[in-house]
């Protein structure tokens, strides 16, 4: 005889279910990047070019975007090394990302500071960026950046 409706799944599926919902929330809620948002009470061309000089500073290459003028991006990045512990990486890097912006008034100015952590990987697909736990220096190399260029004058070289 052949029941109507539908099939109710056994209770061993729902609390696999559920716990691999939670195993899923636990991990997505790990820091890969960390993001800060800091006013500064500086024109946004004068933090722009803080920002650039901590990062030449601190090692760190930079590639800057000047042509937007309602925003100034800046990406760094430092090689850490080239091959990993796994025998699919190629290397891993520390990125700082800074975006300026400012709201009407020149003279004040919000910094957005992204600090991550990035392992490039040989997958099928061909080399690609893995986005890692921030490391403890892009951190603190983070933090340096918003403690010089947050001032009323920030040093520029």
């Amino acid at each position: 005889m052949y029941r109507t409706g539908t099939r109710a799944r056994p209770r061993a599926r729902h609390w696999l279910a559920a716990a691999t919902g939670v195993c899923a929330a636990l991990v997505g809620c790990g820091q890969l990047s960390r993001v800060s948002t800091v006013p500064a009470p500086a024109p946004p061309r004068d933090v722009y070019a803080c920002a650039v000089a901590q990062a030449i500073k601190l090692g760190y290459k930079a590639v800057g975007d000047t042509i937007h003028r309602e925003q100034r991006d800046l990406e760094a990045s430092k090689t850490l090394k080239h091959g990993g512990p796994e025998s699919t990486e190629y290397s891993r890097k520390d990125v700082l990302s800074v975006i300026v912006t400012s709201k009407g008034s020149d003279s004040v100015s919000t910094m957005h500071v992204t600090a991550a952590s990035i392992s490039t990987q040989e997958t099928r697909r061909g080399p690609t960026d893995v986005t890692e736990p921030a490391s403890v220096d892009v951190r603190a190399d983070a933090d340096s950046v918003i403690a010089r260029c947050s001032v009323a004058s920030p040093p520029t070289t």
